[in-house]
């Protein structure tokens, strides 16, 4: 599609184009919301934009995609028409208090040199830009002094290259400087074209102005060349102006094929996203003339650019910038309409047009309000509390949060910022289960809700997407998940994981170090979780680290009464109810449970809480589905029996050592459980039970001591070793043992049993009797040879073997058999009595 525009017929280049319904001042009334002004400082860091996120594909990327050219040629051309800058119509730069160094030069020249030039007034006008300000006064002292020494500009380029997200201005910007380029005289015929093809058939020469807004498309030199080489027919001058959503490298690449590409497209533009800055200086221009901002405009436009400089830091490169701002105008007005509305409605219901009373100040405060223009905090005062009543416990820190909530409320209405004054940085601490990451996500719709984030999204990451395996990949990373996080909620899990090494420690600078940026500092919430012990440890490692996340929210683990209520609540969401006997007469027995369940190693409170509920919900339904007939509309009920058997069971699951315990600790005689042996003579183990039976049996133990705390020999946990080393390796357990530690330590002559000993080279014990005779006696063979408790029985050896044992035990732990197990002097027991059954 190419649309032209011809100017020929206009008597003066400075009255605006016919195409436009116009006011007196010449500024167009229809103008598209892509054309407001933009901003001009590089806010982001280079480091940040690379890794900045790419989350919607915008409109022109859509169009690219799309096979019939006549249907993306009609969705364009409404865009693509030929418009003004949206200014107050008695907008003058020279009113400025802060002027810019472009915006300065120029009122100079006007007043001492008595320069005039319209274009170059509008572009002082707008807000930010000071590049493309500085580029147009820079092409103007050019021309002007070339005139003054009658040399020509024939072979000078003004070819220019836009670069700049949706919303930035690009278009409003090629078509000021097309007129700007007329009125200093670089172009001698006012026709313009506007191209969306890249085919050299489709190029029209005879224009005097080239606008490709499309110019994404190009990434071949072959491309280049056509456009240079169809533009070389004109008589007169030709400019270029190349509209990019983003410089990709193959587009710089086809751009550089030769230098005559290299002189024409050396003017570069990069239009920046607004910052907030930029935002409220826009709003205070846009809404100057709405008389429903009142007296608090200020207060009120600086709150709505504080929440759309959050959503533009949210949506990254997919934020559309001025489409933003006017939509975040019209929303205010909007919501505003419709709550003047509903008022009125309201007082109409209550009353008669005969009555003599009309609607007024008295029953509606006219003017946008606060709740306007964050759209959604009225419903964060409704919904605070429910955000955690689904939780037990949270009482202190739902009370935290309703302070932070009504402190940005009372803070506002003093037209005070309330975001530097809030916590933005959460330290979660405490037992697994205790509900650190459902409160990460209630905090995200708290905070979205009050108008602080721009989604209640909560971005989750472990220490693993923080950490690289060099050095120089962890600060990468960090800054990478920091963008992930932006005006939304990033929740670092199991953070005390940063402790263990230096790339760790190394996440920790780099993570103390982003905090204090501005891009990031009062713009995302960041929490670290996880247990307490550990997470005190982890904030006292960088002294940078605790002045950081100076808010500590403690989890404590739930109490049984507590976990019987959110069971209580969980149930109810499926209209099942606990008997009236469970809550009542029988109340201490299901506590009782309950506490033994919290006692145990692992217990995730609210999760486990959960946990409890669907197997409830199961046994309910299934019992329901097995019966003929429905039952009442009183619900559905769990008896006492019922629960405790559902109690029991999780009881006894969680009894299971196998569930919690590692090799390591089979080895280490700390499981904490009840003594048992099968090792003694006269005990037949193949007789008691069989090898499959031996985890089911220990299963049953109860545990003594909690798991590592106390040393409780157990020869039985050897059996369990050889048997977990017959599974995962598939061989017998010696052969293993024989192979990974007896030969690799040259232990030659160490045997798994004393049939195995040389004869006549055997040491034999004796005993001392009467305080001085020795008398020998006969190696004992214990009842573990040949069966499945063999690996307990342990093994023959000498002492030169021995030494090679102890001398790799003296060494420092290096070694990684030495230090995965721990090294405990045998004693002597005596045997269950009676046996086992």
């Amino acid at each position: 599609m190419k649309l032209e525009l011809t100017l020929e017929h206009l008597p003066e280049v400075t009255q605006p184009l016919p195409e436009h319904k116009t006011n007196q001042s010449g500024q167009s009334q229809d103008a598209h919301e892509d054309n407001l002004p933009g901003n001009t400082e590089h806010e982001k860091s280079a480091n940040a934009e690379e890794h900045q996120d790419e989350k919607a594909t915008t409109e022109d990327e859509k169009l690219e995609e799309v096979g019939n050219d006549d249907v993306a040629d009609t969705t364009k051309e409404e865009e693509l028409k030929w418009t003004e800058l949206l200014l107050d119509d008695d907008y003058d730069f020279e009113t400025a208090i802060d002027k810019s160094p472009s915006q300065q030069e120029w009122s100079r020249q006007k007043h001492e040199e008595n320069q005039q030039n319209v274009y170059l007034d509008r572009i002082m006008s707008m807000v930010g830009h000071e590049q493309v300000k500085a580029h147009f006064l820079a092409v103007k002292e050019k021309v002007d002094t070339a005139k003054r020494w009658n040399r020509s500009i024939k072979d000078w380029t003004f070819d220019l290259l836009i670069h700049g997200r949706n919303g930035t201005g690009k278009n409003m910007i090629a078509q000021i400087y097309t007129e700007f380029l007329h009125s200093i005289g670089v172009v001698d015929k006012k026709k313009f074209a506007v191209e969306n093809k890249w085919y050299k058939d489709k190029i029209t020469p005879e224009a005097s102005i080239l606008f490709f807004w499309g110019a994404n498309r190009i990434d071949r030199e072959s491309e280049v060349d056509d456009l240079l080489e169809a533009i070389k027919g004109s008589n007169s001058r030709t400019v270029l102006i190349l509209s990019f959503r983003k410089l990709d490298p193959d587009t710089q690449k086809a751009l550089d094929t030769s230098s005559e590409s290299r002189r024409r497209f050396s003017n570069i533009i990069r239009l920046e996203n607004y910052r907030e800055s930029v935002i409220f200086e826009l709003l205070t221009r846009l809404c100057k003339s709405k008389p429903e901002f009142g007296d608090r405009s200020t207060t009120l436009l600086r709150t709505l650019s504080q929440k759309i400089a959050g959503r533009a830091l949210a949506e990254g490169r997919a934020f559309t910038n001025a489409h933003a701002v006017a939509e975040g105008v019209d929303k205010v007005c909007e919501r505003y309409q419709k709550r003047k509305e509903a008022a009125w409605m309201a007082w109409a219901k209550t009353h008669s047009p005969d009555d003599g009373e009309t609607f007024g100040p008295e029953h509606f405060k006219d003017g946008i309000s606060l709740e306007d223009v964050l759209g959604i905090s009225k419903r964060a005062d409704e919904n605070r509390n429910a955000l955690f009543e689904d939780l037990v416990g949270f009482e202190q820190i739902t009370d935290r949060f309703r302070k932070y909530q009504k402190m940005a409320n009372g803070m506002r209405r003093y037209g005070l910022d309330p975001k530097p004054h809030i916590p933005w940085a959460f330290v979660f601490k405490g037992p697994p289960g205790t509900g650190k990451t459902s409160t990460a996500r209630k905090v995200g719709k708290l905070f979205y809700d009050i108008g602080f984030l721009s989604s209640d999204e909560v971005v989750t990451c472990s220490v693993t997407n923080l950490t690289g395996e060099l050095s120089r990949h962890t600060g990468p990373r960090v800054i990478n998940q920091f963008e992930l996080g932006l005006g939304k909620v990033l929740f670092i899990d199991e953070a005390y994981r940063l402790i263990d090494d230096s790339f760790h420690k190394e996440a920790i600078g780099e993570l103390v170090d982003v905090m204090t940026k501005p891009r990031y500092a009062h713009n995302m919430v960041v929490i670290l979780a996880g247990h307490s012990d550990e997470m005190e440890e982890l904030l006292m490692l960088n002294p940078g680290l605790r002045s950081r996340f100076p808010t500590v929210l403690e989890f404590p683990q739930m109490a049984p009464e507590e976990c019987l209520k959110l069971l209580e609540k969980l149930l109810s969401k499926l209209n099942i109810s606990l008997s009236i006997s469970t809550t009542g007469e029988h109340k201490a027995a299901v506590l009782d449970v309950l506490k033994q369940l919290i006692d145990s190693k692992g217990w995730a409170s609210g999760r486990d809480v959960k946990t409890l509920s669907q197997a409830i919900i199961e046994l309910v339904f299934t019992k329901a589905g097995e019966a003929e007939e429905i039952s009442g509309s009183e619900g559905l009920c769990v008896s006492y029996k019922e629960l405790m058997d559902c109690l029991e069971a999780m009881l006894k699951h969680r009894g299971v050592v196998g569930q919690r315990a590692t090799s390591q600790d089979a080895l280490s005689h700390n499981k904490g459980l009840a003594y048992m042996d099968l090792t003694w003579p006269g005990v037949e183990c193949d007789s008691i039970l069989d090898k499959k039976d031996l985890l089911e049996v220990i299963s049953r133990l109860p545990p003594v001591n909690d798991l590592r705390i106390v040393f409780h020999y157990n020869n039985c946990m050897y059996a369990v070793a050889g048997l977990v080393i017959e599974q995962q390796s598939g061989r017998p357990w010696y052969e293993f043992l024989k192979e990974r530690i007896l030969e690799p330590l040259g232990m030659h002559r160490t045997v798994r049993h004393r049939k195995k000993l040389p004869h006549g080279n055997v040491a034999e014990p004796h005993v001392v009797i009467d305080g001085y005779s020795l008398h020998r006696q006969k190696p004992v063979d214990t009842a573990a040879d040949d069966t499945f408790m063999e690996p307990a029985g342990g093994v023959w050896s000498n002492v030169s073997d021995m030494m090679k044992w102890a001398k790799l035990s003296s060494k420092p732990c290096t070694s990684s058999l030495r230090s995965s197990n721990r090294f405990r002097p045998s004693y002597h027991t005596n045997p269950i009595s009676p046996p086992l059954p």
